[in-house]
This record gives structure tokens, C-alpha cells and sequence, in this order.
């Protein structure tokens, strides 16, 4: 059995990562599509101006997860701390831990 692997976002990662947003919005029975598109994520994601991060999980050469992330400051309590704004894995990748695997390695 293959072991779950957790990178950087690449270039052509983005396709998928805008489907498996779109995909998420569904399965939150969201009223509409998120907004998201390839340009967005290359001009404003990690590749861009690095407004935010994207982990993609692999599972046998394929993607099959993602988190989205930012850092955030809190004055009140003197330090930074992680805001996980997106975070899926396929449905039939569920189960073999890739969502812990993707918060690990935003947490770290």
C-alpha cells in the first residue's frame, strides 16, 4: 500500500486544486461556486504574491487532497498563529490520512 505524500503546491497542480475547491463547495452544499480560478491562484497563491499557502497530498502520482492556508498575528496574545481556509481530500482517498498529513505539514 502506497504511503500518502504532502508537497507544495506546483503550477500545474492548479487545475486540480481549483476543482477539488469547487468540489468542496458542493459537498458543503454551498449556494454557489467559489470564485476561485487558475489566474487567482497564480497571481495571488504562493507562486504569486504569496497571499496564502497550498499543500497538495499525492497518493500514487496523483493528487488527491489539498489545504489552503495563511499565517495570522494576534496582538492580544503576542504571536502567530496558522488560519486553515480550505482543506479536502477526494472521497475515495478518505480514510488513509491525508487530511491529517496535509495539517501536519501546515502546521509544521
Amino acid at each position: 500500500m502506497s504511503a500518502v505524500t504532502v508537497r507544495r503546491v506546483a503550477r500545474d497542480d492548479f487545475p486540480a486544486a481549483v476543482r477539488m475547491i469547487q468540489d468542496l463547495a458542493v459537498h458543503s452544499g454551498a449556494p454557489q461556486l467559489p470564485k476561485v480560478s487558475i489566474e487567482i491562484l497564480e497571481n495571488d497563491g504562493p507562486l504569486g504574491r504569496d497571499l496564502f499557502r497550498i499543500l497538495v497530498a499525492e497518493l500514487d502520482g496523483s493528487v488527491i487532497g489539498l489545504c489552503i492556508y495563511t499565517f495570522a498575528f494576534s496582538g492580544w496574545l503576542g504571536k502567530t498563529g496558522l488560519f486553515i481556509e480550505d482543506l479536502y481530500v477526494e472521497p475515495s482517498a478518505r480514510g488513509k490520512g491525508a487530511g491529517q498529513a496535509l495539517l501536519q505539514a501546515a502546521a509544521n
